[in-house]
């Protein structure tokens, strides 16, 4: 475990309903940003951006209300969709702008889409059910 990671959380302790509905609105506005980054549709750009920084900047917020529950799980899950997200966003961008990683980077973005759909659909659906992200 890495020295920035938060400590295990006990699945014994009850979060606050503020808190959970946190978590429902980061995942909402990743979704968003998620979704919107689709349509390609310019004016959107800032709320795109926005709204995923909105999210991560209420994550690093309010985790620290929830180290010993369940919803810590969800907080570490977020922050880890988001950063490697990015991380892999920023490499295909990168692939797209050079001549021959053009034919790789533009499939990459697709899957990087895709896994983050995947993520905040499961963990938003975990977070519904009132479970843990496993593994987190």
């Amino acid at each position: 475990m890495s020295q920035f990671d938060p400590p295990v959380p006990s699945t014994s302790a009850a979060p606050s309903a503020n808190l959970i509905t946190m978590a429902h609105v980061v995942y909402g506005l990743f979704l968003f940003g998620c979704l919107s980054t689709m349509t390609w549709f310019i004016p959107v750009a800032s709320l795109i951006t926005l709204s995923w920084i909105a999210g991560v900047v209420l994550v690093y917020l309010k985790r620290g209300e929830a180290p010993a529950t369940w919803l810590a799980t969800h907080f570490r899950w977020q922050l880890r969709t988001f950063w490697f997200g990015l991380l892999w966003s920023a490499i295909a961008w990168l692939l797209i702008l050079t001549l021959i990683g053009a034919l790789l980077g533009g499939p990459m973005l697709v899957i990087v889409a895709i896994w983050l759909i995947y993520r905040i659909l499961r963990g938003w659906i975990l977070l519904n059910d009132g479970k843990p992200v496993p593994g987190m």
